[in-house]
């Protein structure tokens, strides 16, 4: 399994993360920020993953990841940043032009 998180400096924003002056600052704030999120799953010791995050566009960066890895299903999140509509335009995106099953979860 391979976990895909594509973050912006708005996602940085909206977790409340500041202090940064240079790109490489956001990233390392938001890889710090993703890795104390991963720290509270708790994952099968049997279930062999790895992680990658990347910045960019959400949805190329999504289909850069499907084309990378291979997967047999992919599953996202509904909402994303503006949380106006019941499903986010990524998650829109990747519904209608992935090549393999999308499965989209609401945050519990």
């Amino acid at each position: 399994m391979t976990v895909l998180d594509v973050s912006d400096l708005r996602v940085a924003l909206k977790e409340g993360l500041s202090g940064f002056t240079r790109n490489a600052e956001v990233r390392h704030a938001v890889e710090q920020w993703v890795e104390e999120e991963y720290a509270s799953l708790s994952v099968p010791s049997d279930v062999r993953y790895t992680r990658s995050i990347e910045r960019g566009m959400a949805t190329r960066q999504i289909f850069d990841a499907i084309a990378k890895y291979r997967p047999h299903l992919v599953v996202m999140g509904t909402s994303g940043l503006a949380r106006r509509l019941p499903i986010g335009s990524k998650t829109a995106a990747v519904l209608r032009r992935s090549s393999v099953p999308v499965v989209v979860c609401r945050k519990l």
